[in-house]
């Protein structure tokens, strides 16, 4: 089992809720359009959220991925959001969420 910070784990768990997927799903190999495009949103959200802190090396590790499988991950995702206004908001959501917690919680 892979040691991963918690920042980690709970983007890879929004992520996958917003996609319908298990965050399983986007640690795993598969390769269908759906999870490989969340993954990508995770591997964003994730250097959004850990940058400096972590290096890509590092980050690739948690997924299980060569660091530049991150880097081309990471600017079609962001080619990706210039084109799509929700993957935009939703990815800028997520990121918001974790960053501040207290803002969105339920009393």
């Amino acid at each position: 089992m892979i040691s991963r910070p918690a920042k980690v784990t709970l983007a890879v768990e929004l992520v996958a809720a917003n996609y319908g997927l298990n965050p399983d799903d986007i640690y795993s190999r598969s390769r269908t359009q759906c999870v490989c495009e969340a993954r990508q949103m995770a591997y964003w959200v994730c250097r959004q959220l850990l940058r400096p802190s972590y290096s890509l090396p590092e980050l690739g590790r948690w997924f299980q991925r060569d660091h530049s499988t991150l880097i081309w991950g990471i600017r079609k995702f962001e080619a990706a959001r210039e084109l799509d206004m929700h993957l935009t908001v939703m990815s800028n959501l997520i990121v918001t969420t974790i960053m501040t917690p207290d803002r969105f919680r339920v009393a």
